[in-house]
């Protein structure tokens, strides 16, 4: 039944989670996230993702239309301004430069903050030729990362708990920013419109504002750089740039027909988009 299902219960646990400063910090470090867990214009980023999925609850089937619902509606949405955004992440890092280097908990609230924006758009992403959302189609990518971390989706369900804690380690084995796309993953797999749609996302953010830390410091994104090795390497070296064309969309099912794996990709990675945004303060306090 799992598997059939979309859970976004973390909601209400998580929505409401207040800032738990982190221990061993500065005091420009902790004055700086107590005010940000204030901030009226991070509160708009929570709003559009609440009303987006206040229609479930733990159990409730997630059939096409509602799907198709919830991303239009997620991906309508002009809260949390890239702006705003940059001018937050610039705040942390000129308030925070050691801790981001060294408290590991100030860490997962950078990482998590700096996800947001190019998680969001690669949710948003749609293959050129289908025009359907990216996250709504099947791929070969569902099963080569169970069959390589030794995790079906439902497994992974279980890194976002109850108590709103999200497992990084976990989602860095299985790429869940990158939405499951993996470096061993074939040409098939890897050289589509959506895989140049989703990196071009987290590409596009990282040249807006780059990831103060040096990006190969980030649990939820240090795989990037080896992906995109494998991509250039498997589909050419100007894929990403939009010079070769896509061997095409991602084959398979899409929304009409989703099969149960890839029904549960969309619900992990909405799930984690939620707790994303209206939890990121919980994420740090309460450890993976």
């Amino acid at each position: 039944m799992l598997r059939k299902t979309a859970v976004v219960s973390l909601l209400t646990s998580v929505a409401f989670a207040q800032l738990q400063i982190p221990s061993a910090i500065s005091s420009d470090c902790a004055s700086f996230l107590e005010k940000l867990n204030d901030d009226p214009a991070l509160d708009g980023c929570t709003a559009p993702l609440v009303s987006a999925t206040s229609r479930y609850t733990s159990g409730s089937q997630w059939d096409a239309p509602a799907i198709e619902s919830t991303l239009s509606n997620i991906c309508s949405s002009t809260s949390c301004s890239r702006p705003t955004m940059r001018a937050q992440l610039a705040s942390f890092y000129q308030a925070c430069p050691e801790e981001v280097l060294t408290n590991e908990d100030v860490k997962k609230i950078y990482d998590t903050l700096y996800t947001i924006v190019p998680l969001k758009d690669a949710m948003c992403a749609k293959d050129e030729i289908t025009n359907n959302y990216c996250m709504t189609q099947t791929s070969k990518a569902v099963a080569a990362v169970e069959a390589s971390s030794g995790l079906n989706v439902e497994q992974m369900q279980r890194y976002l708990a109850p108590s709103g804690t999200l497992n990084f380690t976990a989602f860095s084995v299985v790429n869940l920013p990158f939405l499951f796309l993996t470096p061993s993953l074939d040409s098939e797999a890897l050289c589509t419109t959506c895989t140049r749609n989703i990196l071009s996302s987290y590409i596009s953010w990282e040249n807006d504002i780059m990831y103060a830390p040096g990006l190969s410091q980030s649990v939820l994104l240090g795989k990037q750089n080896e992906l995109i090795r494998a991509i250039k390497e498997s589909c050419g070296p100007n894929f990403l740039l939009g010079a070769v064309q896509a061997a095409g969309g991602i084959s398979g099912d899409t929304i009409s027909g989703l099969t149960n794996a890839a029904t549960s990709v969309f619900s992990v990675g909405l799930q984690w988009l939620v707790v994303s945004v209206t939890g990121v303060w919980a994420v740090a306090s309460l450890g993976a």
